[in-house]
């Protein structure tokens, strides 16, 4: 749905543009803190009887359960109900790096050009 006009569309993104890089980074931290806390009190109102534990692992699946395999997710949540968040994190993130760029090769364009096509074209 896009119920927003185009001038005012147009207007708000020139004021974002006008802000500086560092000002913009700042916002979308701010947002993502909001998401955070509009999520976790969204749980807690689902469950008020939560651990600490339960929303750290919900707040985990809500954000970053459909981007990773069932196979990575499940293992990171074991881990998280097992042990600290710190071990989890230095333990996960090869796992979930390797897999983030798989699925990246998988969705990008080639940006390596075939040599042979570019024979004579240009000097290689």
């Amino acid at each position: 749905m896009k119920d927003t006009h185009p001038a005012i569309e147009e207007r708000f993104f020139k004021m974002l543009m006008e802000k500086s890089g560092e000002e913009r980074l700042r916002m979308g931290f701010d947002m993502d803190e909001t998401a955070r806390r509009l999520v976790i009190t969204s749980l807690l109102n689902q469950n008020h009887d939560a651990s600490e534990q339960d929303i750290k692992i919900a707040v985990f699946e809500r954000f970053y359960g459909s981007d990773l395999s069932s196979e990575i997710r499940q293992k990171i949540i074991e881990k998280m109900r097992g042990e600290g968040a710190r071990k989890n994190y230095d333990s996960e993130k090869p796992l979930v790096e390797d897999e983030a760029k798989q699925l990246n090769v998988q969705q990008s364009p080639s940006i390596s050009p075939d040599v042979e096509k570019l024979k004579g074209k240009v000097c290689v």
